[in-house]
């Protein structure tokens, strides 16, 4: 297949920023919502916190189960249908570039089972306002991490900033995670 075929096949190209993202973001919460899935929200901690705005301005918040068993037993099967959000953002090292490595994913996932849960890893691989960039093979595995422990969670790929990388990084950068079936 062609790169076009392989593109048009996997991903959702959307042009426009942060609207894009809030229109992926309620599109992925509807769809959890509809399977009464726990919608979990999965980023590294190295930007500037546009996407935790998204997801928080977009999302139910989940709460706390020490709050929600002192509710009357009525409320709590309805507070409960609405404990359908969660937020995780990970912490990443200098000595990784500030990226996610296939060890925080299998962190993550040791910490919290995939169990009823709607998964979305959100990455960028070139960082704003850092700069740094992860490799590609790099990339390749953190996605095939993600993959190879909940085949269904959804991988956002913010590539906004490859643009200010050379045509070949960008495309090596890329070209791998397209590249596989299945991812």
């Amino acid at each position: 297949k062609n790169l076009k075929e392989v593109l048009t096949t996997n991903s959702t190209i959307l042009p426009g920023g942060m609207t894009a993202l809030k229109l992926i973001v309620d599109a992925l919460n509807e769809e959890a919502d509809d399977q009464r899935l726990t919608k979990r929200y999965i980023y590294p901690d190295n930007s500037f916190g546009t996407w935790k705005s998204i997801i928080n301005k977009s999302s139910k918040k989940k709460i706390p189960r020490k709050l929600l068993d002192e509710l009357p037993p009525e409320l709590q099967q309805k507070f409960a249908d609405a404990n359908l959000t969660e937020f995780h953002q990970l912490r990443t090292e200098q000595t990784d570039n500030l990226q996610l490595t296939p060890e925080s994913v299998h962190g993550f996932y040791d910490e919290h089972p995939v169990d009823g849960n709607s998964d979305t890893w959100y990455i960028t691989p070139v960082s704003n306002p850092s700069g740094t960039k992860i490799s590609g093979e790099l990339l390749l595995k953190i996605c095939e991490a993600i993959v190879q422990r909940n085949p269904k969670a959804t991988i956002i790929l913010d590539c906004v900033y490859v643009r200010t990388l050379e045509i070949d990084q960008a495309q090596d950068l890329i070209c791998r995670v397209i590249g596989n079936p299945a991812i």
